[in-house]
């Protein structure tokens, strides 16, 4: 039992004050109230104005204070986000979205670059272009939404009642 309790005991990140142990799994989780802002300045007047929990399996560092707000959302190492480690082993960190630090910026930058170029400068272009080959095509135009959501509330009924039905195509001839 020795054991437990010591797994259960919450190491605090660079010697931050925070309650000294929480429950395996959830954390502080069960020791927040409806409101968790109460809860919060609560232990704000027992510990200070900044101090680490764990909110279930992530450590998290609560500021109580406006002006330490601030200065720590305007340093860079501050305004990332938590790595979640399924991703990171998934992934190796690279992608899109649970990406932070240089790499988001890196994105931003050419996702902006390009998204101005499309919208400013190719944007009539684009529309004269979707204009012309909206005439060139006989008939009434189809309601492709319509036609989706009629699929998507048949198939389950469908895979259902007729369960013999293949609806994965084996060729490309199928389709």
């Amino acid at each position: 039992s020795l054991i437990v309790l010591k797994n259960w005991k919450v190491s605090t990140i660079n010697n931050i004050p925070g309650p000294s142990w929480a429950f395996p799994l959830v954390g502080h989780l069960l020791f927040l109230s409806s409101q968790p802002y109460k809860t919060f300045l609560d232990w704000s007047k027992i510990y200070g104005p900044i101090f680490c929990l764990q909110l279930g399996s992530l450590k998290t560092v609560v500021i109580n204070d406006v002006q330490i707000i601030k200065e720590a959302f305007g340093l860079m190492e501050t305004s990332g986000r938590p790595p979640i480690k399924a991703y990171t082993k998934a992934c190796d960190n690279k992608g899109i979205l649970f990406t932070s630090g240089q790499a988001v910026l890196e994105q931003r930058k050419f996702f902006m670059k390009y998204v101005r170029k499309f919208c400013y400068e190719n944007r009539g272009n684009f529309q004269s272009i979707i204009l012309n080959e909206g005439c060139l095509v006989p008939g009434d135009p189809k309601n492709f939404k319509e036609a989706w959501m009629n699929e998507m509330e048949n198939a389950p009924l469908d895979s259902v009642f007729h369960p013999s039905n293949n609806y994965f195509p084996q060729t490309l001839g199928d389709v």
